[in-house]
C-alpha cells in the first residue's frame, strides 16, 4: 500500500478513488505554485487510470495547453546545450533533468537541476569534471545544479516513498536512454505509489540529445581506468565528503560515499512531505 509522510513519519493511506486521487495531485502541485496539465495530472494519480479522464471529473483550473511558455523553452535549450558537452566526459553515464524545470514550472531565477549518473568508481572524479562546466555556466549567467550523482552499479534508491517516486518519475533524461531504462528498472516500486508514471514523461524526446559521444571519451576513460584515476577518485571523494559533512542536516536527505553525492541540505523533502500532509488534513476538514 502507498505511503505518505505526516510530519516526516511515514504512514499507511487508505484506499481512495479518483475524486481524491485527483485532489491528491493538485494538493501536491499546489506546494510548488505549479499548474497542471492533463497529462501531468494522469500521470501522477496514485491510482490506477484505464482510459482517458472523465470529462467532468478535471478540475476547472487544469491546462489544455501542453505549450511551453517562450521563458521555460529557453531554459530547457540551456539544459540541452549543456548535456551536449557533457555527454563527452569521460565517466558520465546519464544526465537527467529534475526538480521544478522538469515540470516546466520555474521562476526567473531558476536551476537547471540535473542528476547524474557516472561510471562505476569514477563517481567523484567525474563530478570534479563537471563542476568546471557548472562555473563556465555561472560566468555566462546560467545556474546548472547538478545536486544528485550516483554510480551506475547502484541505481536502486534507498527510500521508498511519495517523494523520491514523483522525483523518479518527473525526472527528463536527455542523455544514456538506456541507463534511464535501468534506473527505472531498478525502481519499480515507483509504480506502486504512481502506477500511471511509467517511462519517462511525453515531452522529453523534445530536449533528448543523441546518445553517441566523441570518441575521446573512450580515450580518456582508458587513460583513468588505472592507478591514476584511482588516486584522483579516492582524493576528491575523501576531500570532498571531509567538507559536506559537517552541513548534513539529515542522513536521508543527503547523501556521501563511493556510489553517492546527493547534495540536499535544506531538509527539502521532510518540508515538501509535511506540507502535503498539511494540505491531505484541510482537504478532510473542508471537503
Amino acid at each position: 500500500m502507498p505511503q505518505v509522510y505526516n510530519f516526516g513519519m511515514p504512514v499507511t493511506s487508505p484506499p481512495f478513488d479518483l475524486s481524491t486521487a485527483i485532489q491528491r495531485v493538485q494538493a501536491y502541485a499546489d506546494i510548488f505554485d505549479c499548474p497542471l496539465t492533463e497529462p501531468q495530472l494522469r500521470r501522477y494519480l496514485e491510482i490506477n487510470l484505464d482510459g482517458d479522464l472523465p470529462p467532468n471529473s478535471l478540475p476547472t483550473n487544469i491546462s489544455q495547453s501542453e505549450q511551453v511558455p517562450p521563458t521555460v523553452k529557453t531554459v530547457w535549450q540551456q539544459a540541452q546545450r549543456y548535456t551536449r558537452l557533457l555527454r563527452h566526459f569521460p565517466g558520465i553515464r546519464m544526465i537527467a533533468v529534475t526538480g521544478s524545470l522538469a515540470m516546466n514550472n520555474i521562476a526567473d531565477d531558476a536551476d537547471i537541476d540535473l542528476l547524474i549518473v557516472t561510471q562505476p568508481n569514477r563517481l567523484w572524479l567525474t563530478r570534479m569534471l563537471v563542476i568546471g562546466i557548472v562555473y563556465l555556466a555561472r560566468w555566462r549567467g546560467i545556474s546548472l545544479c547538478p545536486n544528485f550523482f550516483m554510480s551506475e552499479d547502484t541505481l536502486a534508491t534507498q527510500q521508498k516513498n511519495l517523494y523520491v517516486a514523483r522525483e523518479i518519475a518527473q525526472m527528463t533524461p536527455l542523455f544514456g536512454q538506456q541507463v534511464y531504462a535501468n534506473l527505472r528498472n531498478a525502481n519499480t516500486w515507483v509504480t506502486d505509489y504512481l502506477p500511471n508514471a511509467v517511462g519517462a514523461p511525453h515531452f522529453t524526446q523534445e530536449w533528448q540529445v543523441t546518445d553517441t559521444a566523441h570518441w575521446s571519451k573512450a580515450i580518456f576513460e582508458r587513460l583513468l581506468s588505472g592507478q591514476l584515476g584511482n588516486w584522483i577518485e579516492s582524493w576528491e571523494m575523501q576531500r570532498k565528503i571531509q567538507k559536506f559533512r559537517p552541513a548534513q542536516q539529515c542522513a536521508e536527505e543527503s547523501n556521501f560515499s563511493a556510489t553517492r553525492c546527493k547534495g540536499h541540505f535544506d531538509m527539502h523533502q521532510q518540508r515538501i512531505m509535511e506540507q502535503f500532509t498539511d494540505r491531505l488534513n484541510t482537504m478532510e476538514r473542508h471537503p
